[in-house]
């Protein structure tokens, strides 16, 4: 950490240095990364974990954060959760300037290191594997995090919540289509729901490294944001309930023709809408990416905070009404430009009219957190179309 020029931030309730970025610019060059635009990832973190901790019976939090950089998420856990509500938290990096920038945080938040909170280096899954079990689990790598899930699913307790992150989205969402199949084990589809279908794709490997460990992960609260999927899964050590994964592993076929989408275990599918042939994208999770209870409750819970933007609020609120209806409108979305730009409608209509005029007729319909022109429904997409067509 000598020379490393270095800027003190607020951030939550916690102060934390942070290394300048040359030229102003945030990069993975830097001695120490640290990413003010990812304030929001890490405010949702703790508002789940305070959520969490009830709802899915955790007395107290069992940390671990293997790729801990500054330190900044273990820090605001600690200070905003209260120390009361976490048995352990151990930070670690591979870094020695992280190291030793996270033991200076330490200290500028006056929090001592000892039996509650300790601080490692060394690689993430040697980490992991030399600090036992976990109720809370956080893989935040750059780019891909498969390289870690065998290894964090091992070390997470029945109950607990891993949270996963990816940054490679290029991958994800369809434009590289090779580097999907190759890391993902599964086929991208580029359109207007491209962040969610990557979601969904992340969200089965998770679960399939769970799998081989008995342990099934339920999705209770995942998003795309900015450049990044993230998605929260909590463990159930159940053979049963790992049944129940497998089974909502699926194809999700989608007609670029007229907007059409539907879920098939079949391969090669034509469009029972326009007839054209459909593009398939998968094998991905096609279950619930919510628990509607516990992004209420966060949504609630944002409103209250001070420290949380009003963007981050925002999105909360998006993400808690489409979790309220998304048991009953299914996978995917329709992006409202590309139905207007398929079926040749001239002026695009407000999204929040779409899903009103749906609701009038019946259908289950929300917004998506995944995009501002996105309808969420259960409607045929002819329907769709026609509700469109009359705003």
């Amino acid at each position: 950490m000598k020379g490393m020029n270095q800027d003190i931030v607020v951030e939550g309730k916690a102060r934390i240095a942070v290394p300048k970025a040359a030229g102003g610019k945030i990069s993975s060059a830097m001695p120490v990364f640290y990413n003010p635009v990812m304030k929001s990832n890490r405010d949702i973190t703790v508002l789940l974990l305070a959520a969490a901790a009830k709802a899915y019976g955790v007395e107290k939090w069992r940390i671990a954060d293997p790729m801990a950089a500054t330190g900044v998420r273990g820090v605001r856990t600690l200070l905003e959760l209260g120390r009361g509500s976490i048995e352990v938290l151990r930070m670690n990096d591979y870094s020695a300037a992280a190291v030793a920038l996270i033991k200076k945080n330490l200290r500028l938040n006056k929090i001592k290191t000892g039996k509650k909170v300790a601080v490692g280096q060394n690689e993430a899954n040697k980490f992991l594997l030399n600090n036992g079990m976990f109720s809370y689990i956080d893989i935040d790598p750059f780019g891909y995090p498969g390289a870690f899930l065998d290894t964090a699913v091992r070390r997470l307790r029945h109950n607990g919540v891993l949270a996963v992150t990816a940054t490679d989205t290029s991958a994800l969402a369809g434009s590289s289509p090779t580097a999907c199949r190759r890391k993902y084990l599964s086929v991208p589809l580029r359109n207007g729901f491209m962040h969610e279908t990557g979601l969904r794709i992340m969200v089965r490997l998770a679960q399939l490294f769970g799998l081989v460990h008995e342990k099934a992960l339920i999705p209770v609260f995942s998003y795309y944001k900015e450049h990044y999927v993230r998605t929260f899964l909590v463990c159930k050590a159940s053979t049963a309930r790992c049944s129940d994964v497998i089974s909502q592993h699926e194809e999700l076929h989608y007609c670029s023709g007229c907007c059409n989408k539907k879920i098939s275990e079949n391969g090669k599918l034509m469009c029972g809408s326009c007839g054209k042939q459909m593009e398939k994208a998968g094998p991905l999770w096609v279950g619930r990416l919510f628990d509607a209870n516990l992004a209420k409750k966060m949504a609630i819970e944002a409103v209250k905070n001070n420290y949380v933007d009003e963007k981050t609020k925002a999105f909360l609120k998006v993400t808690a009404e489409e979790a309220k209806w998304e048991g009953k409108c299914g996978v995917g979305f329709y992006a409202i430009e590309d139905i207007c730009g398929r079926h040749k409608i001239g002026q695009q209509p407000r999204t929040a009219e779409v899903i009103r005029k749906l609701r009038q007729k019946g259908y289950a319909a929300s917004p998506t957190h995944c995009s501002t022109t996105g309808v969420k429904t259960n409607a045929p997409v002819k329907e769709v179309v026609a509700a469109a067509k009359s705003l």
